[in-house]
């Protein structure tokens, strides 16, 4: 876009570094899960998943567009990913 690459550095954090903090980030989440509670009483079913599809509203569009855009690219997968 600028005419110039990304550094190295850049493109280390890009491809290896982020996505290890959020898988690690999300295998923790998964662990360390805990009923959701207010003063001792839990939340209903249907509260929690409420607050889990408002969580993920925003974060869905990216699989979405990365998946969309290796579908219709020209080119074998391979070539494409």
């Amino acid at each position: 876009m600028f005419g110039y690459g990304a550094s190295v550095f850049m493109r280390i954090a890009w491809c290896v570094v982020s996505p290890l903090v959020l898988i690690i980030v999300f295998i923790m989440i998964v662990v360390k899960y805990e009923e959701v509670t207010y003063e001792g009483r839990p939340y209903p079913a249907f509260a929690v998943s409420m607050g889990n599809l408002l969580a993920a509203i925003p974060i869905l569009p990216i699989p979405i567009c990365a998946v969309y855009g290796l579908v219709t690219a020209k080119g074998s997968f391979s070539e494409v990913f």
